[in-house]
């Protein structure tokens, strides 16, 4: 791999498991066409696959992974990539929040978290967190689709505000009709 911008997508790629195709033009080649030829090379020497993600609101989304697990592995993600596509959804929202908070270091996915915090957060595990470079602990990040109820909302909120992770965002699709998420301090929305 000799191609720097190449490098830095499959690291971003293992960091957020998915990348959406719209985030790559921007990010790593400035160009579309130039973006095309990298993808295709990519996706004919098996490091990657594309796959079309339909949404609610009738968009559909082109979105690569890595095409296996050992190639997914070498790059830094041991976890298999996951096929479901109300996963892939979180999945898009996640990466697209990485990318909006200007792709933080220390960023980790939840099925990269370590055990232990996995347990901690019992079934209100969230998307992802990163460390807040001001030093305020960690930042929970957690995707809602637009399925999410106002009481899903709240009980999530409260149920990591009680372990102390006053920092959140959340983030739901621009164009979903979402329950409001409550304004409170340390709460972010990201509406993508």
């Amino acid at each position: 791999m000799r191609d720097a911008a190449d490098r830095a997508l499959l690291r971003d790629l293992a960091r957020i498991r998915v990348l959406p195709r719209d985030l790559i033009v921007p990010f790593y080649h400035p160009r579309r066409r130039v973006a095309d030829r990298h993808l295709a090379r990519l996706e004919a020497c098996a490091f990657l696959e594309s796959t079309l993600l339909h949404v609610a609101s009738g968009r559909t989304q082109r979105i690569y992974r890595f095409a296996a697990a050992p190639v997914a592995a070498i790059w830094g993600d041991p976890v298999a990539p996951m096929c479901t596509t109300a996963r892939l959804l979180h999945d898009v929202l996640t990466a697209r929040a990485y990318f909006a908070l200007g792709r933080p270091a220390g960023f980790r996915v939840a099925v990269h978290l370590p055990a232990t915090p996995r347990w901690q957060f019992e079934s209100h595990c969230p998307d992802a967190v990163f460390p807040d470079p001001g030093g305020r602990g960690p930042v929970l990040v957690e995707s809602d689709s637009g399925q999410y109820t106002r009481r899903q909302i709240r009980e999530k909120l409260g149920y990591w505000r009680c372990l102390g992770f006053g920092q959140q965002v959340w983030v739901q699709p621009a164009d979903a009709t979402a329950a409001p998420v409550p304004v409170l301090p340390g709460i972010r929305l990201l509406r993508l």
